[in-house]
């Protein structure tokens, strides 16, 4: 099935961001992991992600759920992470899922904040012990991230909070990431799975990552379900760091363990059970959150995510690409999203149209933003120049005066208007200053009309 006309330019774009976390490695490394996104693009597992969905997937879902996915392609990679190292769906497309997930996704906050919502806290830790080295310590790499989200930029800052785990003064938002957290720390899986990677020669600097890992939730759960903030560790695993409190390969790996020792010290043998990883949850005495919420289509975040994609488009001039991501842009938001914040996306559109010379879609498109943020002075300004590059001088003048209204300082508008007033002929400007004059008054009764 053909791809969408379009998705090449999208994830030629996309790919330069990926080799652009590159730029210190070797050519060879370099190459590899361009090699590597080409064949998932070209090859994007279309039967198994349609068999995992239960719906046909053509190539245009597959390209985006890989490469530009929405908040809700979330579930996918928490589903197929979480899915056993034997399924037959999972085994080949959680590498590709891991690689673009890993190496772009889990770097954007909204991204990981919807992956935790659909459950993968709780699916990492499945891969801890998968039999290929590199996706353990991918999957190891992608939960210290969850463990690093920032505070949500909406919230008032907390002195020293850091992370959105430690916000004391939660909404139903951040209660519903700390349930869904609690229950992967929790879980079967996560503790057996640490000590599993914490055996020594695994892979480089995997003992530092796990503890580290480990002190971060051993604390968390501690400050927040347990009354006392007292926790001891089970034998079994207080012996796992013990083991690493004088080595003396990896330079931070003893400093680590001794400071969780010291911290959490060792759970009596009185109060171990038949399962002794087990029984250190059972100190836990405060429950985690009661909440259900519902992930959003996640419009207003791809709104955002193509702006930006198309902005690094058109700053290297690849004008193509640019105009295709913005068009997705609003074609993404339109409906979902204030039409406000579809001005800059319009705006720019006329920026890459004048810079092609088509003045008469520059004209549409600065049109389209000014409609939709009547305050967005660049929007003016590029429908003025569009009108004045097509010699409709008296349109052009009506929108730089609505500019220099906006922002009386700007040199580059007063320049413009200049440029507009030589270019007219003699008279065809008469009166164009009295009925902005009057459509600025009649406006503003208007406004003063209104209840």
């Amino acid at each position: 099935m053909a791809a969408p006309p379009g998705d090449e330019l999208v994830f030629r774009e996309v790919l330069k961001g990926i080799l652009a976390e590159f730029d210190n490695h070797d050519a060879a490394t370099q190459k590899e992991v361009q090699t590597g996104m080409e064949k998932i693009f070209n090859s994007p597992k279309l039967d198994l992600l349609t068999q995992l969905l239960g719906e046909e997937v053509d190539a245009g879902a597959a390209h985006r759920i890989f490469f530009w996915p929405i908040v809700r392609d979330m579930r996918v990679y928490a589903e197929v992470f979480g899915l056993d190292e034997t399924h037959p769906c999972g085994k080949s497309i959680k590498f590709h899922l891991m690689s673009v997930f890993y190496m772009k996704h889990s770097l954007d906050v909204d991204l990981l904040t919807a992956f935790v919502f659909f459950g993968g806290a709780s699916a990492l830790p499945k891969l801890f012990e998968h039999s290929q080295l590199h996706l353990r310590a991918q999957s190891v790499e992608c939960f210290k991230r969850v463990l690093s989200l920032p505070p949500p930029a909406e919230l008032p800052p907390e002195e020293g909070v850091k992370c959105v785990w430690y916000v004391k003064g939660r909404r139903e938002r951040e209660d519903f990431l700390v349930k869904q957290l609690y229950k992967a720390v929790t879980g079967a899986d996560f503790l057996p799975a640490m000590l599993h990677n914490m055996e020594k020669d695994r892979y480089p600097g995997g003992v530092q990552m796990c503890l580290q890992v480990l002190m971060f939730c051993l604390g968390w759960v501690r400050f927040f379900f347990r009354t006392d903030r007292q926790l001891r560790l089970c034998a079994e695993v207080y012996s796992a760091i013990e083991a690493f409190k004088d080595e003396v390969h990896e330079d931070k790996v003893a400093p680590f363990a001794r400071q969780i020792l010291d911290d959490f010290g060792k759970l009596p043998p009185s109060q171990e059970s038949t399962s002794s990883l087990v029984a250190m949850w059972r100190q836990l005495d405060v429950d985690p959150p009661e909440v259900d919420l519902a992930v959003g289509d996640g419009a207003a975040e791809g709104v955002v995510f193509w702006r930006q994609l198309g902005n690094g488009a058109f700053k290297g001039r690849r004008f193509e690409a640019a105009l295709e991501c913005y068009a997705r842009g609003v074609a993404m938001g339109e409906g979902k999203v204030p039409a406000k914040d579809l001005a800059l996306l319009h705006s720019n559109t006329a920026a890459v149209a004048l810079n092609q010379k088509d003045h008469a879609a520059a004209e549409a498109a600065a049109g389209a933003a000014v409609a939709a943020d009547p305050a967005l002075a660049k929007a003016h300004y590029r429908l003025a120049e569009a009108r004045l590059e097509q010699g409709k001088h008296r349109d052009a003048l009506a929108a730089v005066l609505r500019l220099r209204q906006l922002a009386p300082a700007d040199g580059a508008a007063a320049k413009l208007e200049d440029r507009i007033r030589a270019a007219a002929p003699e008279g065809a400007l008469e009166g164009v200053e009295a009925e902005q004059a009057e459509q600025a008054e009649q406006a503003e009764e208007d406004l003063e009309g209104l209840d």
